[in-house]
């Protein structure tokens, strides 16, 4: 907060900045800048050859900067995972927040698919956006248990105070399941997607209508556009307080 001279007079200066306990036009501290992105673990992928999936997951050194709706370092450019091979459809990272510093990424390969061996190395990149991608080595586990987190392989380190909720909320126009609540019981999580749904419209598609109705039982929310198909699109809706966050998937 600068010290600036207002209307009323020099006093209410002065009684500002020593109420700041530091000089009049002393400077603001810098914003510290954040922390070097990287990957902080080699990567894992998991494939079923016979399915042709693959799963990437990786541990990097932070949580990206943003994480309602897709992924992404870089507002607007979802962050993705790239292998040596071109998989059938584009897709995203997705994001756990109980593992907020561990990401993955399902894959589906056309046929023949991938030919690729247990424990065998393979190139994997984060294109943090259209310009900037972080490259390294994982190594392949063959496997059919592709739903399995490899969480103490990489060392994810689980978020303290994070409930896994599960609550489905009906909304007007959307249905929500409330998922996660950190800091908050999934009782205040279901409290405050009711509200939501009383709101969240899928005419506005990348936000459900988030920013003209921020606050709800006094919790900030904001909405990010998670999937779309043909038939069906899905957001995430993510409210804090304080230190306090619920978390929400929405459908229409």
């Amino acid at each position: 907060m600068a010290c600036r001279p207002r209307l009323r007079g020099v006093f209410e200066v002065l009684a500002v900045c020593a109420a700041m306990f530091a000089p009049c036009g002393a400077k603001a501290p810098a914003a510290q800048p954040a922390a070097a992105l990287e990957f902080a673990k080699p990567p894992i992928v998991l494939y079923d050859p016979e399915q042709r999936r693959m799963y990437v997951w990786a541990r990097l050194s932070r949580p990206l900067r943003h994480n309602v709706g897709y992924p992404a370092e870089d507002a607007g450019q979802p962050a993705r995972f790239a292998v040596p091979f071109t998989p059938r459809n584009p897709s995203h990272v997705e994001y756990d927040p109980q593992y907020p510093t561990c990401y993955f990424e399902e894959l589906h390969f056309a046929k023949p698919g991938p030919v690729l061996t247990d424990g065998q190395p393979l190139e994997v990149s984060l294109a943090v956006n259209s310009s900037r991608k972080l490259t390294t080595t994982g190594t392949v586990e063959v496997t059919d248990l592709l739903d399995s987190h490899p969480d103490q392989e990489l060392g994810c380190g689980r978020a303290k105070d994070t409930r896994v909720c599960g609550q489905s909320v009906m909304g007007k126009r959307v249905s929500l399941v409330v998922s996660f609540a950190t800091r908050t019981r999934c009782a205040v999580g279901r409290d405050v997607s009711s509200s939501v749904g009383g709101w969240a419209d899928p005419k506005c598609s990348q936000d459900l209508c988030a920013r003209r109705h921020r606050s709800n039982r006094g919790f900030r929310c904001d909405s990010g556009l998670l999937g779309e198909s043909r038939v069906h699109r899905s957001w995430e809706v993510v409210c804090t307080k304080g230190g306090a966050e619920v978390r929400a998937y929405a459908a229409d």
